[in-house]
């Protein structure tokens, strides 16, 4: 069991409650504790200045990506030190653009194995920027536009 010293504090904000609860569960084994969570953007940054945690995680579903983009640099300037990730259905390829252009640290899909999503959450805190493997083949072999749409 981790130490309180070796845990990372996470704001999960998702609309689905059965999969914050899923998470939370899927993580209570590790040294990431779920210490809030909201079902809308809105309600996670008014627990974003008390709780300054390690990780912001979030599903984007249901915001524009202009609004999605301002909630990002929100949460950022907001809470400076916390590692941003989205975790989501689906690429969106404007998202991920605006994502990683606002400095998130990852854009996972919830598709991903659990101890892919613990090795991904630890590279985060590294400060790596982590994204589904598929999507990184594709922009390596120039397949990318092929396969998605801007």
């Amino acid at each position: 069991m981790a130490t309180k010293i070796d845990s990372v504090s996470i704001l999960h904000i998702d609309p689905n409650q059965l999969f914050r609860e899923g998470l939370r569960r899927i993580l209570g084994d590790s040294s990431f504790i779920v210490e809030a969570e909201a079902s809308t953007f809105e309600d996670g940054l008014g627990q974003l200045s008390d709780l300054k945690p390690g990780l912001v995680i979030f599903d984007p579903d249901g915001y524009s990506d202009d609004a999605l983009t301002e909630l990002m640099v929100s949460t950022l300037t907001t809470s400076p030190k916390s590692r941003v990730v989205v975790l989501t259905d689906k690429v969106a390829i404007s998202r991920l653009a605006n994502a990683l252009h606002a400095g998130i640290g990852g854009y996972l899909l919830k598709d991903m194995s659990t101890d892919a999503l613990k090795q991904s959450l630890k590279l985060v805190l590294m400060g790596e920027t982590v994204f589904p493997t598929d999507l990184a083949y594709l922009l390596i072999n120039n397949r990318f536009s092929s396969v998605f749409q801007w």
